[in-house]
């Protein structure tokens, strides 16, 4: 009930404060991130100066991108991208790479091993930089990179973008209540880290865990109902097709009572 920190006198740590003081991102006891209350009109960090396209860049690469070293040493980015989302996501992941590399040479698709996806990897020093600039180097084990935690609405919503687009998947079953997205992912703190980002936003989902048929693990994040819609109010995605199915989820009659 107090009205302001409480301190502990000889250790100066604090020992309680109010609830409107409580930051995004600021850790509580034992490590963890504090939840926050849904905050519509929430810019995040407006001091920020990464942009939404390398928030795209990072999500994606999170969801469909790898890191490997090429035989003469040097590291490379790589990034897949399926036959039906080459104009829409490949074209705008191709605009990003060539943009930041430092020579003139441009980056294109490559058939990949599978007939129906395409990648291409970039070693150029230029990008390599560019990308760990953004923490993309930070092993995928450990969530999604540190700095998305302290950036601004515009990058935040460009990584949900990216993830979503290359790793998610969107159901428009005939009407709201029957209709979801869901998020697959083998690392379970990414699909926790994406539960509390999603959360800051008003969006609330529910993680579960299972193995596929060859025992390995996977976690699935899935968003259902009028929370889906609460996502798709906030969030767009570049992926055409499922973008498409997005807008037919917000166009299903409300049929919840408490919305």
């Amino acid at each position: 009930n107090s009205t302001k920190n409480i301190f502990n006198q000889n250790s100066g740590k604090v020992l309680k404060k109010r609830t409107d003081e409580l930051m995004f991102g600021h850790p509580k006891l034992g490590g963890d991130r504090i939840p926050v209350p849904f905050k519509p009109d929430y810019e995040g960090n407006v001091s920020c100066t990464l942009t939404n396209d390398e928030g795209f860049l990072a999500g994606y690469y999170l969801g469909d991108g790898h890191k490997s070293q090429c035989s003469d040493g040097r590291w490379q980015y790589g990034f897949i991208v399926s036959e039906k989302e080459l104009e829409c996501c490949g074209e705008r992941l191709l605009r990003i790479i060539n943009t930041n590399k430092s020579v003139n040479t441009l980056s294109n698709w490559n058939q990949d091993h599978d007939s129906k996806a395409l990648s291409t990897y970039v070693s150029q020093r230029g990008f390599v930089d560019y990308c760990e600039a953004l923490t993309l180097e930070q092993d995928k084990s450990l969530g999604i990179p540190e700095n998305v935690w302290t950036a601004g609405a515009n990058y935040i919503k460009g990584f949900i973008d990216g993830l979503f687009s290359s790793d998610g998947s969107v159901w428009d079953n005939k009407d709201l209540v029957h209709s979801r997205i869901t998020l697959t992912t083998s690392r379970e703190k990414i699909a926790l880290d994406v539960q509390k980002l999603l959360n800051l936003f008003g969006v609330i989902s529910r993680v579960y865990h299972s193995k596929n048929e060859d025992g390995f693990n996977r976690w699935d994040l899935t968003i259902s109902g009028i929370q889906a819609r609460k996502f798709a109010q906030t969030f767009k995605l570049t992926s055409s097709y499922k973008q498409e199915k997005l807008n037919n989820i917000l166009s299903f009659e409300n049929t919840y009572k408490d919305n």
